[in-house]
C-alpha cells in the first residue's frame, strides 16, 4: 500500500513539473499592417507619418524609421518624423516593433519628378 501511495505521489509530481505555464505556450503576434504618408517637402526636410500598427496581443508598439536604408530614428512612440529630403527623392521604411520580437514594416518612396 505504501508503494502505491509513493507511486501516485511521484506521478503527481512528474505531471505537475511537465505542465508548463500558459505563458510558455503563448505565441507572440507581430504588429499589424500600416501605411506611410508624406507631408510637404520644405527646406530640405519632409514630414513622414504613418497609421498605427495595432498589435493583436496589445503589446506596446514602437517604430524605427529608415531613410534610403539608413536608420534615422529609433524607438519612436509617436507616428511621425521629420527627415532629410534631397532633390533625388526619398525611400522610407518604417518598422513597427512590439518589444517581444514581433515586427512588421511598411515602405514608401517619393520622387521629385
Amino acid at each position: 500500500m505504501k508503494s502505491i501511495k509513493t507511486l501516485i505521489m511521484c506521478m503527481s509530481v512528474l505531471l505537475f513539473i511537465s505542465c508548463g505555464s500558459k505563458e510558455d505556450e503563448m505565441v507572440n503576434n507581430a504588429p499589424g499592417n500600416f501605411s506611410i504618408s508624406f507631408g510637404r517637402a520644405d527646406a530640405g526636410v519632409i514630414g513622414v507619418t504613418w497609421t498605427e500598427a495595432v498589435d493583436p496581443d496589445k503589446d506596446k508598439v514602437t517604430y524605427d524609421v529608415y531613410v534610403n536604408d539608413k536608420l534615422e530614428k529609433s524607438n519612436l512612440e509617436k507616428r511621425e518624423a521629420i527627415v532629410n529630403y534631397d532633390k533625388n527623392g526619398i525611400s522610407v521604411k518604417v518598422v513597427a516593433k512590439d518589444g517581444k520580437g514581433g515586427t512588421s514594416e511598411a515602405k514608401a518612396t517619393k520622387s521629385n519628378t
